[in-house]
């Protein structure tokens, strides 16, 4: 793989690890970030490794037509991560979900319009992955994860389950409506959906996906359960994925001929009382919250959500759950985040 390449949202968790990665490999990168961000905002991404030499920084707005049109000139590839995340919004349906499809009519309209990109990388979620059906129930036995498609309007219609529903909404609708693009105007698009992502951040925030993970901790530092629970809901297990096996795989896909449609991108699945034991045995002395107080952990695991698709490829997952949380918690360390005993 040669060339220059784009990443749309680099001031994400994902966006900024895979620009970290590109660097690292040698490529010229543009990276899109958000027109509110200032120069005090975006120094984790103008202090990586090679950024001075081969990093250009766009301001870009999905809810702009043609605002991707300079950043993704003259590159051969596009990864398209940026995602809108306003989940406190009064209005998800529009400035969420309305926001998702729009702005990906407008990143691939402007990746037609640079007549020299050759693929897209189209970040997706697991969470566009259920195997729920339209009256809730549960597929545990797919020819294809990703055949299953998640029933937005059932979501919709069970907000309390889904407590996030607009943001899995948004990735699925967002999702359908590159692949609707993508066949309209013959352009080479991939999708991959990973799971809940952990490992270190170079985000001077800490990353959503990161406090789900970590929810059981006390205090402010995670998300409330029901979140976790709606996750439960959704797949019917807890999936997770380090940060640099999606960030390879995203590379993966991009460099490889053969790859087309849907990747789902995950390195374990295990329950809730799992977790727990796992945690309290690969760190006694971290203080954690109970895990099974507040969710019900007979939530079935579903055995057949894996990520067969993409290792039967060729890609290979470098890092398990222990490199996962051990990368996660190292994080908070340095934020002096973490209680113990």
């Amino acid at each position: 793989m040669q060339g220059r390449f784009c990443v749309v949202g680099g001031d994400g968790f994902i966006g900024s690890s895979l620009v970290n990665s590109l660097l690292h490999r040698g490529f010229s990168v543009h990276a899109t970030i958000l027109p509110t961000s200032g120069k005090e905002d975006i120094h984790y991404l103008q202090r990586l490794p090679g950024a001075h030499e081969r990093l250009k920084l766009f301001n870009a707005d999905l809810r702009v037509e043609g605002s991707f049109d300079s950043p993704i000139s003259g590159c051969q590839g596009v990864f398209f991560v940026a995602s809108p995340t306003n989940f406190s919004s009064k209005d998800p349906e529009n400035e969420v979900v309305g926001v998702a499809v729009q702005g990906t009519i407008n990143v691939l309209k402007s990746c037609v319009e640079a007549k020299t990109v050759k693929r897209v990388v189209f970040t997706s979620s697991s969470c566009t992955m259920s195997p729920l059906n339209e009256e809730g129930e549960m597929n545990n036995n797919p020819s294809s994860v990703e055949s299953f498609w998640t029933p937005v309007n059932y979501i919709r219609s069970n907000q309390q389950q889904f407590p996030v529903w607009p943001y899995f909404a948004s990735k699925t609708l967002a999702e359908q409506t590159a692949w609707s693009f993508a066949e309209e105007n013959n352009l080479d698009v991939v999708t991959i959906g990973p799971s809940v992502v952990g490992g270190p951040f170079i985000t001077p925030y800490i990353p959503t996906s990161i406090q789900i993970l970590l929810w059981f901790l006390p205090g402010k530092n995670g998300v409330p359960s029901s979140i976790v629970r709606s996750i439960l809901s959704l797949f019917g297990t807890f999936p997770v994925v380090h940060v640099s096996d999606v960030c390879h795989a995203h590379i993966f896909l991009m460099e490889q001929p053969a790859a087309q449609g849907r990747y789902l991108c995950l390195a374990d699945t295990l329950s809730v009382k799992e977790l727990q034991q796992f945690i309290i045995k690969r760190y006694p002395d971290l203080k954690i919250t109970d895990m099974l107080q507040d969710l019900d952990s007979s939530f079935p695991i579903n055995t057949q959500y894996k990520s067969d698709k993409i290792t039967d490829l060729g890609f290979r997952f470098n890092y398990g759950l222990e490199e996962i949380y051990d990368d996660c918690f190292e994080s908070y360390k340095k934020l002096g985040l973490l209680a113990t005993e």
